[in-house]
C-alpha cells in the first residue's frame, strides 16, 4: 500500500477531528464498556466523586492502592501481574493505570490541587455522555499525550502515538488485502515503515512502532488483542495481532481518503505522462495523468511510489542541460525548483524531460507529456493508469548492476544466486508489477472544500 507524503500528513492531522480522515462511529453502551482505558478513566472518576471532595494522593503522590487495583483490574491485565497475582499493584508499576490518570488529566476531565485529585466542570460533562468521553480520549491521546514518558523509547518521540491515524488505516487495509492469510506483526510494520521510511533507523525503530501502537494504543481502546510467543525456527519473538469485533464497529475510514482534488481553471490541463527507466529492455514504465499545475517535488513522489523506489537518495530533473533540484548544490550548477510546477517545464504534447535518480547507479527516467486534455467541472480522472515490469532493487549498481544480478538469478548453477536471494529477501520476478499499489483518483471541482491545496 502505498500513499502519497501530503495524503498522509492530511491523515496524522485531522484523524479524529471533525470531517478527519479517521474518525469513530457512535457506540452504543455496551460497546463502550468494553473499551479499557474508558473504563479506567471512568473507575477514577466514581472514586473521585466518591469522596465528595478531592481524592487525596499518597506522599508521593501517587493513587492510594485501592484505587489503583481497581483501575488495573477494569483495564488491559499485565503479564508480571498475571503471572503473580498476589503481587502488590502500585501505580509506577502499572503502566496503564499511570496512562489512564496522565490522559485524564492531560484531557482536562480531572485536576490536581494541593496533592488531591478533583473533577472538573468539563469531566463532569464528559461523563454524562460516554461518547464525547471517547471521543475526547482518543483524540487527546493521538494529538496532545506524550507516550513516550511510560516505554523506554524517549528517543523516538510522536513514533506509534501521534501517528495512530495513520497506523489505524494500515492495520485495517493490510487485513483486507490479504484475507484468510496468518499476518504477523512484521506484515504491518513493513507497510507502515514503506510509507514511512524516514521515521526508520534500526531495528529499534521497529519494536517502539509495535509496542506503542498495538500493545498500547490499539489494545487501550478496545481495538485489537496481541500475543507473543516464541518462534524456533525465527529464534525471536513473534507477536500475532486480532482484531476485536469492535474494530469494525468503531473505527470509520474515509473512502476517499486518496482522494486529489484540484481547483478547477482556465489554465488547469490534465496532463497524461509515460515515465519510462531509460536503458533497460524490456523497459519499465508508467503512465499517469496529473494536474498541470502539480508540483515538481509532488511528482518526484509520484514517480518513487510508482515506480516502486524508496526515495532513499538525491534526486533531480533536468530540462535543457538545466538541472532542477530540491536542494541547491554550490558545486553543481543547478536550479532549485520550490514551488516549481510541472507546467513550468513541459508545455506541448512530445515535450521531455529527465528525471534522475541515485547520482551512484544513476537511474535515468524520461518523463515524456503524451496528451493534455481539458477537463470538466466534476471530472475524475485515475492517477496511475498503466505500466510494465518491476522496479529494479535499490543500490544494485545501476543498468549494468541490474542486467548482472537478472542473469546471475536466471541460472540456477551460478555461485552468486543464493547470495542474491537472500540480499533480495527472495525470489525476485523483474516482469511483476501491480498497479494497485497506488490506487490515487484526481476530482476536479470548484468547490474550494473538495480541493487539495497543494493543487489549488
Amino acid at each position: 500500500m502505498m500513499i502519497l507524503p501530503h495524503i498522509i500528513e492530511r491523515i496524522l492531522v485531522t484523524a479524529f477531528y471533525p470531517n478527519g480522515v479517521i474518525g469513530l462511529n457512535r457506540l452504543d453502551e455496551g460497546d463502550l464498556e468494553q473499551i479499557p482505558i474508558l473504563r479506567q478513566v471512568v473507575c477514577l472518576c466514581r472514586f473521585i466523586r466518591e469522596e465528595n471532595g478531592p481524592l487525596k494522593l499518597t506522599n508521593t503522590g501517587n493513587l492510594p492502592l485501592k484505587v489503583v487495583r481497581e483501575m488495573y483490574l477494569t483495564g488491559v491485565p499485565d503479564w508480571y501481574y498475571t503471572k503473580y497475582p498476589d503481587k502488590r499493584i502500585t501505580e509506577t508499576d502499572a503502566r496503564f493505570v499511570m496512562i489512564a490518570r496522565d490522559l485524564a488529566t492531560a484531557s482536562g476531565i480531572i485536576r490536581k490541587r494541593n496533592n488531591a485529585l478533583l473533577m472538573t466542570r468539563k469531566g463532569e460533562k464528559l461523563l454524562a455522555d460516554r461518547q464525547l468521553l471517547l471521543e475526547t480520549l482518543i483524540r487527546d491521546f493521538v494529538h496532545l499525550f506524550d507516550l513516550s514518558r511510560y516505554d523506554g523509547y524517549e528517543s523516538t518521540p510522536g513514533l506509534g502515538f501521534r501517528d495512530a491515524g495513520l497506523s489505524l488505516l494500515v492495520f485495517d487495509r493490510v487485513r483486507r488485502q490479504m484475507p484468510g492469510e496468518s499476518l504477523s506483526e512484521m506484515d504491518y510494520a513493513k507497510c507502515y515503515f514503506d510509507m514511512r521510511p524516514d521515521t526508520y533507523l534500526d531495528k529499534r525503530s521497529i519494536d517502539c512502532y509495535l509496542f506503542r501502537t498495538y500493545q498500547n494504543f490499539m489494545e487501550m481502546f478496545g481495538l485489537v488483542t496481541t500475543d507473543q510467543k516464541w518462534n524456533r525456527e525465527e529464534n525471536r519473538m513473534i507477536m500475532t495481532i486480532q482484531p476485536t469485533p469492535l474494530f469494525d464497529r468503531m473505527i470509520a475510514i474515509r473512502d476517499d481518503y486518496d482522494r486529489i482534488g484540484v481547483r478547477m481553471s482556465p489554465q488547469l490541463k490534465i496532463y497524461t505522462l509515460k515515465i519510462t527507466l531509460t536503458g533497460i529492455n524490456p523497459p519499465v514504465w508508467r503512465r499517469v495523468q496529473v494536474p498541470s499545475s502539480m508540483l515538481l517535488s509532488d511528482l518526484h513522489y509520484l514517480i518513487q511510489y510508482t515506480m516502486g523506489w524508496e526515495d532513499a537518495h538525491l534526486h533531480e530533473f533536468e530540462k535543457e542541460e538545466v538541472c532542477y533540484t530540491d536542494e541547491v548544490n554550490e558545486e553543481l550548477p543547478s536550479v532549485q525548483y520550490g514551488g516549481m510546477m510541472i507546467a513550468d517545464l513541459l508545455k506541448e504534447s512530445g515535450d521531455r524531460m529527465i528525471y534522475r535518480y541515485d547520482f551512484g547507479d544513476n537511474w535515468e527516467h524520461e518523463v515524456e507529456l503524451e496528451e493534455m486534455t481539458v477537463p470538466q467541472k466534476g471530472s475524475v480522472f485515475r492517477v496511475c493508469t498503466e505500466g510494465a515490469r518491476k522496479c529494479p532493487p535499490e543500490d544494485c549498481g545501476g543498468v549494468r548492476g541490474y542486467q548482472r544480478m537478472l542473469l546471475i538469478l536466471n541460472d540456477p548453477d551460478d555461485p552468486e544466486r543464493e547470495e542474491y536471494l537472500n540480499w533480495l529477501g527472495g525470489p525476485y520476478n523483474p516482469d511483476e508489477w501491480k498497479s494497485s499499489l497506488l490506487n490515487l483518483s484526481l476530482h476536479v471541482s470548484a468547490d474550494d472544500k473538495e480541493t487539495d491545496p497543494r493543487f489549488a
